[in-house]
């Protein structure tokens, strides 16, 4: 394969079975990366999502799929769980990607704290974003 400057890094990626999710996570395995996905498929897209996997592991990189609600904590906790397992000792998540269109969403902050959120400059998805990134490199 030619040259791949992100070989053996890890992104994880919500809402990678479609979309800018399974746009950006096969893009990323070209270059070598591996990625880590979370992602929402019932019965009637479950084949698209397990496409996206088979063109991401054809770029001869690891392709760690949850199909789960990204907006349950304890479900949260055992994708980053996983996460941490498949990830040798000192790897950390490189590109966290958050591209939920639809599905079971929640709010990561509660109404009451959107005007702290905003006064320090943090949107929703960057909160959680910079959460999930932190608790997957620490685990």
């Amino acid at each position: 394969m030619a040259d791949r400057p992100l070989e053996g890094r890890w992104a994880l990626i919500l809402g990678a079975s479609s979309g800018f999710g399974a746009a950006v996570g096969k893009a990323l395995a070209a270059q070598g990366m591996n990625i880590a996905g979370v992602h929402l498929d019932l019965r009637a897209t479950l084949p698209l999502a397990k496409q996206v996997i088979a063109d991401i592991e054809a770029q001869g990189v690891k392709a760690l799929f949850f199909n789960t609600n990204a907006a349950d904590p304890d479900r949260r906790a055992k994708v980053l769980q996983g996460l941490a397992e498949a990830m040798g000792p000192g790897e950390g998540v490189h590109v966290f990607m958050h591209s939920l269109a639809f599905g079971t969403l929640k709010p990561f902050i509660p109404p009451t704290s959107w005007r702290t959120a905003w006064s320090t400059g943090r949107k929703t998805s960057c909160c959680a974003a910079w959460w999930a990134a932190a608790a997957a490199s620490s685990a």
